[in-house]
């Protein structure tokens, strides 16, 4: 019914797309049409700004990447691109696009009057997009960046993921080093620290060390109270069977030693066969002196 509607509509009217409760009601009717077959209208670029915006607040991604991206190729000034280029970054980033959060993080990381929020999530998704594609050395390079920037969450998180690149780089020594100073980051954060408690579970298990990877996995089940408490104890759980499993088959895998059997018998007539040669020489040797 709306297709006949001018993006003026849409720029005039942003509570029919709160109609009913529900945000972007009508983003899939005569808004998508008119978009795509007018856009020189006046309030075009507007319009897809608040398409984009309430289509990412509903968590549809893929459509508000494409209202981003069509504000990308039609801006006309450096706001309308700084927009633009902010959108399709959160996007592709929760898009799981890696290649592209990592083209986007640094066109906004470029921009003018960028704000402190901004810069600290380009820098941490920049980290992370890295090294999900398994180019550590610049994923520990952006993670470094977050920590120097700032001292908030974001700082912790980018602090786990340098211990997390240590562990799968098989650095079991470095990769407690640096969950020891995780421990001592000010501020603390439980998420963070709970999670950097766990991977030395996991760093102490790769050395076979269960004594130590046990207690400190079981330092998280008794005292964890923080953030997402049933994800990490159930992650906790998880561990602890997976270590005492490693332990049970340890055992079945020892060789069985085979009772051996020894003849005490042979050994005593062995030492009085010993002892009555001895009295015989004894003896004999008394003879000769006694001639």
């Amino acid at each position: 019914p709306f297709d006949w509607m001018e993006a003026s509509y849409f720029y005039y009217r942003p509570s029919d797309l709160i109609w009913g409760g529900k945000k972007g009601k009508y983003l899939d009717k005569g808004f998508n049409l008119k978009f795509s077959y007018k856009p020189n209208n006046n309030y075009y670029l507007e319009a897809l700004k608040y398409a984009g915006e309430i289509s990412f607040e509903s968590k549809d991604f893929k459509k508000s990447l494409t209202y981003f991206s069509n504000l990308e190729d039609a801006s006309i000034d450096q706001e309308d691109l700084s927009i633009s280029n902010t959108g399709q970054f959160y996007c592709f980033r929760y898009l799981e696009n890696y290649n592209a959060t990592i083209k986007y993080a640094k066109k906004v990381l470029n921009s003018s009057n960028l704000k402190n929020k901004l810069q600290e999530d380009a820098y941490l998704y920049l980290g992370q997009s890295f090294q999900e594609i398994n180019k550590l050395d610049s994923a520990k390079q952006y993670y470094d960046s977050v920590i120097k920037f700032t001292n908030s969450i974001a700082a912790a998180e980018a602090k786990y993921h340098i211990c997390e690149i240590a562990y799968q780089d098989n650095d079991y020594t470095l990769c407690e080093s640096l969950i020891m100073e995780l421990v001592q980051q000010k501020p603390s954060y439980d998420y963070w620290l709970a999670k950097g408690i766990l991977l030395l579970g996991d760093n102490f298990t790769a050395q076979k060390d269960y004594f130590n990877a046990k207690h400190s996995i079981e330092s998280i089940l008794e005292n964890y109270q923080g953030i997402k408490k049933d994800e990490i104890l159930a992650n906790a759980i998880q561990k602890m069977e997976y270590i005492k499993s490693l332990e049970l088959n340890e055992v079945k895998t020892e060789p069985v030693q085979e009772e051996i059997e020894i003849d005490l018998d042979s050994f005593v007539n062995k030492d009085e066969n010993k002892i009555n040669v001895e009295d015989d020489d004894l003896i004999e040797n008394n003879k000769d002196e006694n001639k």
